[in-house]
C-alpha cells in the first residue's frame, strides 16, 4: 500500500492557528528572551519551539495508506502508533468520526477529520488536520461501510428541530458568564502589579472598553458555535450539523453513547435552559476541544427534559431526575473547606519571600478562579442512583449533572482522612477515564 500524506497546506494550516492562539505569548517571549534573558523565559520560549517541532514532524509521521478493503493509519511523533481498520468491520471498531474545517482549513480549502475506536481505552482520536477534497473524499468513500453519510446521502435522516436555538436564546444567555469574573481579576492584577498602567486603567471608558469587549467576544463565540447548530437522527445514529463559519459535521452511533452530561452554566440557568452533551465510550480530551462539544441539545429549556429523556434516551430511568440526592455531610464540608484554606495559606506564606504581597494575593485569588471547578467540584457533588444509572450532580453558579450506567464504573476509591473527612472518587470506563469525586463513603 502506497503511504500518503496530508496536503501540503497541512503547515500553513498548523502554524496559522498557532500563531492565532499562541502568537502573542510567543513574541512576547522572544522578546524577553533578548530583553531579560533569565532561565524562566528561556524555558518557556524552549518549549513553545518544541511544539512548533512537533507540529513540522507530525506531517511526515501522521500518515495513512487506503485500499479497497483496509485503512492503515499511523499517529504520533516521536513515539508511533499504527491501527488497520477492515472494511467489513467498520461498525464494530469506530464509534463515531467527525469532519471539522475551522476558519484556517477554511481558507487553505482543507477539511480535517477524526476517527474515534469503540475499543480504544487509552488512545486519543485518529486525526488528520488538513486533508484535500479528493482526499477526504475517498476516506468517506470507504467510511461509507460505517453507515455514516451526510445529510444529502442518508435516506431516513429526521430533524430534530427542538436541538436548533433561537437568535434570541443566544443573545440573552451570551450577555453572562462567570468568565468575566476572571477578566475583572487579571484587569485588577494589571493595574496592582503595573504602576504605569494605572492611570491608563482608571479611567471609565478603558473599563467600558475591556469588559465590552468580552461581552462582545463571549456573543460572537457562542453565535458562531451554536446559530447554525442542527441535530438528525437515524435509526442507528445522531447526526450533528454546524454550518456557519466554521463546518463541523459529527455522527455518533447511538450503540456508543451510554451517558449524558446535563451543562447547567449560569448563563442557562438564569433563563432555565439545560445543555445536553452525549458521554460516549470513546470519549477524549480532543472531543471537548471542538466547537459543540459532543452537544445534543445545547439550549434545551428545562420543563422539556423530561419529554426529550424518554422520546431520545428511553434507557435512561424517567424518575432518576426527580430522586433525592445524597447530600455531602456538614462536618465533611467544613473540614475540607479548612483543608484547602490552609493549604492556600501555606502557599501564600512562602510566596511572600519571594514575590511582593499583593502581587501573591492576586495571583493567589486568579489561581483559585481557574481551578474552581476542581476545588468546588467535591465539596458540591451529590448522587443518587435508579435501575442501574448513577445521577452525580456538582457545581455552585456552573452546574454539572452525569447520568452514567453503573456498569460503567471500572473502580471506587474512597480516603478517610482520621474520621473527620471520607473522599470517594468513582472513575468510569471511558477513553479519558471520567473521574467524579465527592464527599461520603461509597456510592
Amino acid at each position: 500500500m502506497q503511504v500518503r500524506r496530508q496536503s501540503r497546506k497541512y503547515f500553513l494550516v498548523r502554524y496559522a492557528r498557532f500563531f492565532a492562539y499562541n502568537g502573542f505569548v510567543y513574541f512576547g517571549l522572544l522578546v524577553a528572551v533578548c530583553v531579560v534573558p533569565n532561565w524562566w523565559n528561556i524555558l518557556l520560549f524552549i518549549a513553545y519551539d518544541l511544539a512548533l517541532l512537533v507540529i513540522f514532524l507530525s506531517y511526515f509521521t501522521n500518515t495513512y495508506q487506503l485500499t479497497e478493503t483496509t485503512l492503515r493509519l499511523q499517529t504520533g511523533t516521536f513515539f508511533l502508533t499504527t491501527f488497520e481498520l477492515q472494511k467489513a468491520d467498520l461498525a464494530q471498531t469506530v464509534s463515531n468520526f467527525r469532519i471539522e474545517q475551522n476558519i484556517f482549513q477554511k481558507l487553505c480549502g482543507t477539511k480535517g477529520l477524526q476517527l474515534y475506536l469503540k475499543s480504544s481505552t487509552s488512545e486519543d482520536a485518529l486525526e488528520l488536520y488538513a486533508l484535500s477534497p479528493a482526499a477526504l473524499a475517498e476516506l468517506s468513500t470507504f467510511l461509507a461501510a460505517y453507515h455514516m453519510r451526510s445529510s444529502k446521502e442518508e435516506p431516513n435522516l429526521k430533524e430534530i428541530p427542538l436541538a436548533q436555538t433561537k437568535l434570541s436564546t443566544l443573545l440573552k444567555t451570551g450577555l453572562f458568564s462567570t468568565r468575566y469574573l476572571v477578566y475583572l481579576v487579571f484587569i485588577l492584577q494589571l493595574r496592582t502589579n503595573f504602576p504605569k498602567l494605572q492611570a491608563f486603567l482608571v479611567s471609565w471608558w478603558v473599563w467600558i472598553l475591556l469588559l465590552g469587549g468580552a461581552v462582545i467576544w463571549h456573543l460572537s463565540t457562542q453565535y458562531l458555535n451554536f446559530a447554525k447548530f442542527k441535530l438528525f437522527e437515524t435509526e442507528t445514529t445522531f447526526n450533528i450539523q454546524n454550518r456557519l463559519l466554521l463546518t463541523e459535521d459529527n455522527v455518533i452511533q447511538k450503540k456508543a453513547l451510554v451517558g449524558l452530561e446535563l451543562t447547567a452554566d449560569l448563563n442557562r440557568r438564569l433563563f432555565s435552559y439545560v445543555g445536553l452533551q452525549a458521554i460516549l465510550t470513546n470519549e477524549d480530551n480532543d472531543q471537548t476541544q471542538n466547537k459543540t462539544k459532543n452537544f445534543l441539545f445545547p439550549f434545551l429549556p428545562k420543563e422539556k427534559l423530561p419529554a426529550i429523556l424518554i422520546a431520545y434516551f428511553p434507557q435512561i430511568p424517567s424518575g432518576l431526575l426527580t430522586q433525592k440526592q445524597v447530600r455531602p455531610k456538614r462536618l465533611s464540608q467544613i473540614v475540607y473547606l479548612l483543608s484547602r484554606g490552609l493549604l492556600l495559606g501555606l502557599i501564600y506564606f512562602v510566596a511572600r519571600f519571594f514575590f511582593a504581597d499583593l502581587l501573591v494575593l492576586g495571583g493567589l485569588v486568579l489561581l483559585v478562579f481557574l481551578f474552581w471547578e476542581p476545588l468546588v467540584t467535591p465539596l458540591t457533588t451529590t448522587f443518587t442512583s435508579s435501575q442501574n444509572y448513577l445521577l452525580f450532580t456538582s457545581g455552585l453558579l456552573n452546574k454539572r449533572m452525569y447520568i452514567l450506567p453503573q456498569e460503567m464504573v471500572t473502580s471506587v476509591t474512597t480516603k478517610n482522612y482520621f474520621g473527620l473527612l471520607q473522599k470517594t472518587t468513582v472513575t468510569f470506563a471511558t477513553t479519558n477515564g471520567k473521574v467524579i469525586s465527592f464527599l461520603g463513603l461509597g456510592i
